[in-house]
Order: structure tokens, then C-alpha cells, then sequence
């Protein structure tokens, strides 16, 4: 007798409907590290974002000689997505399609790659595909803000102690000889804090969309994508039923930027095809280095 597939069909041996709940398959979500990293002089890092592995806050003594290595993007080169502020969408659906996390609540990501660690927009010299924007979160790193437990309001530089990025070669140098910060590390702390801002906004507006207001990422996708790993749990937003949101809705939406963030979501899809031909061109680049089998 052929194989009857009872278990996969929730039936029973005699062919009679099994329980409701009968699961023959079961997609679970990524891990999501959610401990806390410790304290750390006073403060206490966020949940680490990407990129993010030990993070130290900056010190003047021990961290006096480090200097900033510039324009070196391989620590996202197997980043296959990354994670947007909402006020980064308009720019980002230029040249990325965009997406969200299937997460509760799920969170807005630009799509770089469609393979597991695999970033289409960096190259084996580390450098980031020209004229294509460079999503906050990538020109962040190595730096976070760290929160003080005991006062919320005063804010500390943070590092990723183990970056390749951070050197006492380096000649951009984070602190002067009398220990206070050089202009560049103002800059970077005032960047991370702005950022920082900008991801509880996007925290907010994830918090209100509607769940129904997001489809499956392949309803857009090109067939050969939709079906990959990386693509086939993510969610885009619907634009009917962004379009048929109540008038209310849509102009408190308007006012705090969170519908030219959706809208910008949704115009992003013409790019589906484009990171299907930068796939296509990077097989090509690797087939072309194979060598040829001698007859």
C-alpha cells in the first residue's frame, strides 16, 4: 500500500479528522537575544542592535590612543537585512526594497541580500556600492549611546571594543591629549543620540500599525526571491489598504511622518527586480573566476 500521509493531512489511521490544531509544519521565529549585557561604569547598554557583540563604554584611560578607521563597511558584508528608522525610509526605497521584520511588532528593514550572509552592496574590499544610500544603523558603528541607571538624562559614549574599525594607528582620533573628546567623537556621540531618538519614534509607529495593513513579502517579490530564507518570512505593506485608511487615521499619520515613511515602503517594490539582477551579476562575477577544467 502506498504511503497514506495521515500525519500530514491531520487525519486519523481510519481516515477521520484528527484535532483542529494538528500542525504537520512549524516555521519558528529567528532568537532574539534579550538579556541585558551588564552594567557597565554606571550604565546599562541597550538590547544590542546588529553589529553589536561587546560594547564598553569609552574611557579616557584606556581607550586614549584609539582612532576611527574610515569607510570600511565589512563588518555588514553577511548582513542580508538591516534594520531602518522610519525617517530613513524615503531615502533607503531609492535603492533598496524595503520590508518588516515578521516580529511583534514587526520593524521596517532594508532588503540587501535575498541569500543568508550575503550583503549584495559590499564588496570583498569592503566598500559600500557607490551613489547608494548607507543606512544609519551602518554608518553608527562602532558607537551607542548607553543610558546612565541613575541619571536617564545624561548620556555616555559606547564602543564595540572588538571592531576592526578602532585602532591606535588610526589617525581620526576619538579623544584629545587632555582626555576630552575630539570634534569627530562629539560628532559620533551627538549622531548616536539623534538615532537612538529616531528608533523610539519608529518603536511608536510599529506599536500602532495594524496587522492587517501588512501582506507577505512574495506577493511582491520576484518568484526566484520569494522563496528564499531570507525573503519568505518578511511582510510589506498592502498599498490598498494603506490607500483605504480612514481620513483620521491618515492625516495624524501625515502629520508625524509616519505616512510618507509607509508610502516611500511601497514605492520601494520597483527595486525587487534590481536585487534580483545584482544577484544575477554577482553569479556571473563568480562563475567568471572558476577556473577551466583543462581537457
Amino acid at each position: 500500500m502506498r504511503w497514506q500521509k495521515h500525519y500530514y493531512r491531520g487525519l486519523t489511521m481510519g481516515g477521520e479528522p484528527g484535532t483542529q490544531d494538528h500542525q504537520a509544519k512549524l516555521r519558528l521565529s529567528e532568537f532574539v537575544d534579550k538579556r541585558l549585557k551588564g552594567s557597565i561604569a554606571g550604565s546599562v547598554a541597550p538590547l544590542l542592535p546588529t553589529f553589536f557583540r561587546n560594547v564598553t563604554a569609552l574611557s579616557r584611560a584606556k581607550h586614549a590612543k584609539l582612532g576611527l578607521r574610515k569607510d570600511n563597511y565589512a563588518f555588514a558584508a553577511t548582513m542580508p537585512l538591516i534594520h531602518l528608522a522610519a525617517i530613513e525610509c524615503a531615502y533607503a526605497a531609492r535603492d533598496y526594497p524595503l520590508a518588516f521584520t515578521d516580529s511583534n511588532p514587526p520593524r521596517p528593514v532594508c532588503v540587501l541580500g535575498a541569500l543568508p550572509g550575503i550583503n549584495l552592496h559590499v564588496n570583498q574590499a569592503g566598500q559600500w556600492r557607490r551613489d547608494c544610500y548607507l543606512p544609519a544603523a551602518v554608518r553608527r558603528f562602532p558607537f551607542i549611546t548607553l543610558v546612565n541607571r541613575e541619571k536617564p538624562d545624561l548620556l555616555t559614549l559606547g564602543i564595540e571594543e572588538d571592531s576592526g574599525l578602532l585602532s591606535a594607528d588610526a589617525p581620526d582620533k576619538l579623544l584629545e591629549r587632555n582626555g576630552e573628546m575630539t570634534a569627530l567623537c562629539k560628532e559620533k556621540l551627538q549622531f548616536t543620540a539623534k538615532l537612538a531618538s529616531e528608533y523610539e519614534a519608529t518603536e511608536a509607529l510599529c506599536d500602532k500599525l495594524p496587522k492587517d495593513l501588512l501582506m507577505s513579502a512574495r506577493n511582491v517579490a520576484p518568484p526566484r526571491l520569494a522563496g528564499r530564507s531570507v525573503i519568505r518570512e518578511l511582510r510589506v505593506i498592502d498599498p490598498e489598504r494603506l490607500q483605504s485608511l480612514p481620513e483620521s487615521l491618515r492625516a495624524e499619520w501625515q502629520a508625524n511622518g509616519w505616512l510618507a515613511a509607509l508610502e516611500a515602503h511601497v514605492a520601494s517594490a520597483r527595486n525587487w527586480q534590481r536585487l534580483l539582477a545584482l544577484e544575477d551579476e554577482m553569479s556571473s562575477d563568480v562563475r567568471s573566476r572558476e577556473p577551466v577544467p583543462s581537457l
